[in-house]
């Protein structure tokens, strides 16, 4: 396999590598030099100038990527001027890009190089983003350069909006999907999580992810111990100073359905009982038809009033921030909601079944 050796500053001050292949940090060395794969040929990011300029500089820019034009070291103290303006000269500049650091700076920086290659700032690929998935400034600039994990959804609606045929979003499933046995399905919604300031669910089926004892999510998903460990760490949330609202509706064939033994169950729903407060508030839809037996969903709340919206189905889940979908999700917890035990029958109920099923 072909490979082509970039030094390290020469690639800083470039920002990124061009052409449309994505990607991947294979390996690093001892001495600090990176491995990249990016398909039909590996790149070598190395930090000493002498193995730089031991390869003769017509056969680097020979083998180097279409657009990538040679540059060799700066000296100590020197600096390329920025042709950077505007919200893009705010916080670390392109210059100091490094790709190869982390998957999160991989993905910022093929991120801004379709963004540049379509001619938008910061500004207008939000502009264009805003009925989609509407996504701050200052969201964008913190993928860009690397300083927090993007959701799938903003590649996949960046591959919409620049036209990168699902560049982004096959980069991101190569770099995160199933990280933390978490399902790519679900990942959107897991990563939006610890941002919201309140959360709306309503589940027909089995307990709410974040209430859920170790036992009984170990019973929903077969012992999978990477699969449990990532459910019960998404709970870390419920214990930050910023931790969001919750308001759950539960069907109560939910108190009803066994998970695999009755004290699993009975434990469960003393933990509902435990953790119920101001906070986290618990109501019951009684056993009878109603509006929300088309499937679990939920709304969550962000700091700015914008809203994200979760449908599970039978085999995987969506989520969404379409204002009309989300409008109509509300209007659906509402009328769940309005259906359910005020709080105080709910917990009544809960303790009873706890009581006279399970124990």
């Amino acid at each position: 396999m072909p490979l082509q050796v970039i030094h390290e500053a020469s690639l800083r001050a470039r920002g990124r590598l061009s052409g449309v292949a994505p990607i991947f940090l294979l390996d690093f060395s001892d001495q600090g030099n990176a491995l990249l794969d990016r398909g039909c040929s590996r790149i070598l990011v190395v930090k000493s100038s002498l193995a730089c300029h031991s390869m003769h500089r017509q056969s680097h820019e020979e083998c180097a990527w279409p657009g990538f034009r040679w540059r060799p070291p700066l000296m100590a103290g020197h600096h390329r001027p920025s042709t950077v303006k505007g919200d893009e000269a705010m916080g670390q500049r392109p210059n100091d890009l490094r790709p190869w650091d982390s998957p999160k700076a991989l993905f910022g920086s093929e991120l801004r190089r379709y963004r540049e290659a379509a001619g938008l700032s910061i500004a207008g690929l939000c502009d264009r983003l805003q009925d989609s998935a509407p996504y701050s400034k200052s969201t964008i600039g913190t993928v860009e350069r690397g300083e927090s994990r993007p959701d799938r959804l903003l590649a996949v609606q960046a591959d919409r909006v620049l036209d990168t045929r699902e560049a982004l979003t096959h980069l991101w499933d190569g770099l995160f999907k199933g990280a933390n046995a978490v399902p790519a399905w679900f990942a959107d919604w897991a990563m939006q999580e610890p941002k919201f300031d309140a959360i709306r669910s309503y589940q027909p089926l089995v307990v709410p992810g974040l209430l859920q004892t170790p036992a009984y999510a170990a019973h929903l998903l077969d012992n999978d111990e990477a699969a449990v460990e990532a459910r019960l760490a998404r709970q870390e949330v419920l214990t930050n100073d910023t931790a969001p609202n919750l308001m759950y509706v539960m069907d109560e064939s939910v108190l009803l359905r066994n998970a695999g033994d009755p004290g699993v169950m009975r434990d469960q729903l003393q933990h509902l009982l435990t953790v119920s407060c101001r906070r986290i508030r618990i109501q019951i839809a009684p056993l009878r038809l109603h509006e929300g037996i088309g499937g679990a969903f939920a709304i969550g709340t962000l700091p700015d009033g914008g809203e994200v919206g979760y449908k599970d189905n039978a085999v995987s889940g969506d989520t969404t921030t379409d204002r009309l979908e989300i409008k109509q999700l509300t209007g659906l917890f509402a009328s769940i909601q309005s259906a359910a035990y005020p709080v105080d029958q709910s917990l009544e109920l809960i303790a009873k079944v706890a009581k006279e099923k399970w124990t």
